[in-house]
């Protein structure tokens, strides 16, 4: 239905018909199935059949202790080692793992995806095979439509999926405290009009579950029903797949946007003082300030302001943390190294102005970075942290002022406020 346009009332009575002609009075065929299919309703158009029957991923197993059907949706982790074994390549089956792996049905049998152990084994080239293999503008329509609570909880298994580096993320699931699940109702019955409007958490997380973009953590199955299901990404590949979403949703130019967040790592926060306001700017353009509270204009820019961060740094390199406790207080968003060799760590805090005013908006970032000395937010940091960029942001509508300072750590192990010696500052508008 991704070319549907509108007309899905149409198509959906020309393939009821279509296929209820072919199959249901057709003497020639006896059984008909069909795979990738979206949970099947009432009002499907599959409903013209008799006696349809639904075998997802994770069927309950029947009294022959097999699952009908659940082991066959992609390679058995015996199936990658004999193909491995064939390739003599037995020593990438842990990387396949974290790329392809991750699906489970309700036996616990570990499922990859097809598509990309083919395309692996046919380029001998471990990469995102999932990203070209289909289209994704309806899933992207939907998530653009999903309100802040929505947003809020996928935000969390991103990170999830990030903290995990080289673990099984559902094997995580119950064992590091730091990965998150979203626990929810998968639906029986979807329909695409159900998702017209403002998608609910279940029926876009069915969507999703459906389409390969979530997993099922073993166990999570209460009886015969989907009730309280953990859902979680399952693999790297998939997660890629979720970044580049990140920045459709969010409405923003991936080289534009990085290059000004990018200079802060640089510690050149006049950059990043004059450039970022225009992005801004850029970026709430899409929304009607006449049909939004300033508050709620507030709390989308925050959402997009962590998803972004969380698409650029958010990984190997770098850990994001968004309203975490640190020092006496919760920071609204640090960037903090994660290896050695990253040094510079950055810490934003952002106000709400009441006015459009130069006056109000540069002394609401000045007490924005007041409070991120005043709550300690430069402590526990970890030793390798030499540089720290302190960013104050205030917005009201679509402006946006902001105040940065550098600093540079003056003593080793554990420090205080006092142990970081401001280096350079700088403000919006200030000419170089």
């Amino acid at each position: 239905m991704e070319n549907a346009r509108g007309f899905y009332d149409n198509v959906h009575d020309f393939f009821k018909t279509m296929y209820s002609s072919v199959a249901k009075e057709n003497t020639y065929v006896d059984k008909v199935l069909f795979v990738g299919t979206l949970p099947l309703g009432q009002t499907s158009f599959l409903s013209g059949f008799n006696n349809v029957v639904v075998y997802p991923m994770h069927e309950k197993p029947s009294c022959s202790g097999r699952a009908i059907f659940s082991d066959t949706f992609g390679f058995t982790e015996n199936e990658i080692k004999y193909l491995l074994e064939e390739k003599k390549q037995n020593e990438k089956l842990d990387e396949l793992r974290l790329y392809y792996n991750g699906y489970r049905t309700s036996t616990g049998v570990h499922i990859y995806n097809p598509h990309s152990v083919i395309s692996y084994l046919d380029k001998d080239e471990i990469d995102n095979y999932w990203i070209n293999s289909g289209s994704t503008k309806t899933l992207v329509e939907i998530l653009k439509k999903c309100g802040s609570g929505v947003k809020d909880r996928l935000e969390n298994i991103i990170h999830s999926h990030s903290f995990c580096k080289d673990k099984d993320v559902v094997e995580s699931v119950g064992q590091d405290e730091s990965v998150v699940s979203l626990d929810v109702e998968l639906m029986p019955y979807l329909r695409y009009n159900d998702l017209d409007t403002k998608p609910e958490i279940n029926s876009l997380c069915t969507l999703l579950y459906y389409s390969g973009y979530l997993t099922m953590v073993p166990g999570s199955l209460v009886g015969h029903t989907v009730k309280n299901v953990k859902l979680v990404i399952p693999n790297r590949e998939v997660a890629c797949q979720w970044i580049l979403w990140i920045f459709e949703v969010i409405g923003m130019e991936y080289a534009k946007t990085n290059e000004i967040y990018e200079s802060l790592f640089k510690k050149d926060i006049a950059t990043f003082c004059n450039k970022f306001p225009s992005l801004y700017m850029e970026v709430v353009s899409c929304f009607d300030i006449a049909d939004l509270k300033r508050g709620k204009l507030y709390e989308t820019w925050y959402h997009i302001f962590v998803l972004g961060a969380l698409a650029m740094y958010h990984g190997v390199e770098y850990r994001v943390e968004s309203n975490r406790e640190a020092g006496v207080g919760r920071p609204d968003v640090r960037i903090i190294p994660i290896i050695q060799n990253k040094t510079v760590s950055i810490t934003y805090e952002f106000k709400r102005s009441d006015a459009v005013d130069f006056h109000i908006m540069k002394q609401d970032t000045t007490d924005a970075l007041n409070q991120i000395f005043d709550k300690g937010y430069r402590m526990s940091l970890p030793d390798h942290v030499k540089e720290i960029v302190e960013v104050g942001i205030a917005f009201c509508d679509k402006v946006a002022f902001v105040s940065a300072r550098c600093l540079k750590r003056n003593k080793e192990g554990i420090t205080t406020n006092e142990d970081w010696t401001v280096v350079s500052e700088w403000e919006t508008g200030k000419v170089k």
